[in-house]
């Protein structure tokens, strides 16, 4: 079991603060302690400040070297194109090119996911550019993915039109899913929205 953060009343999560100033790292779920609870490791302020310093340092010299040495990037074998996100290869579907990541053979490294993380993923975006759009003409949203995902049609019908919505990519979004307002003033508000295509 993982012992719960008794502030948040959740699981310790990477940078959760003790009494004593330690910083939460991780469970070490390799390793039970007698009492059945996963064994948990803690940075004193000082090694964390140390271990932020050399993360940082690492990411960059990652993100620079990936700037002087581009990868290759894998084509889609069905299209002879680079990937596109939502491309599905043997049930995975492409979330895109992680640039950051030269693999051995020379190749930009890829994200793949199943069918739930890819629609999740969309749903998010979905989320995002509300979120924005709200922002920006000064509306509210109290919007979460959870919510969105839960609402959304099983059968991917559009519940305004009852056409079937299909995740587009650039190069098709003629029924891709999209959010709207049903009283525009009042923002995106939960039970006050639907799916419907663009």
């Amino acid at each position: 079991m993982k012992r719960i953060n008794p502030d948040t009343k959740k699981e310790f999560k990477r940078g959760d603060k003790r009494e004593d100033g330690y910083i939460f790292s991780h469970y070490s779920i390799k390793r039970l302690k007698a009492n059945g609870f996963y064994t948990e490791s803690w940075n004193s302020p000082k090694s964390q400040k140390n271990k932020d310093k050399s993360d940082a340092k690492r990411l960059k010299n990652k993100a620079e070297f990936a700037k002087k040495n581009p990868g290759k990037k894998r084509l889609n074998p069905n299209t002879r194109k680079e990937f596109m996100l939502g491309d599905c290869v043997d049930g995975k579907y492409f979330l895109g090119y992680d640039n950051r990541y030269v693999k051995i053979d020379g190749f930009t490294r890829e994200l793949w996911s199943n069918w739930d993380t890819y629609h999740r993923f969309k749903v998010k975006g979905i989320k995002v550019n509300a979120h924005y759009r709200a922002k920006k003409k000064g509306y509210k949203s109290d919007l979460t993915i959870d919510y969105l995902v839960n609402i959304f049609p099983k059968d991917f019908l559009c519940p305004a039109l009852g056409i079937k919505m299909e995740w587009g990519n650039r190069e098709e979004i003629h029924s891709s899913p999209s959010l709207d307002r049903i009283i525009p003033s009042k923002g995106y508000k939960k039970r006050k929205c639907c799916m419907d295509i663009n």
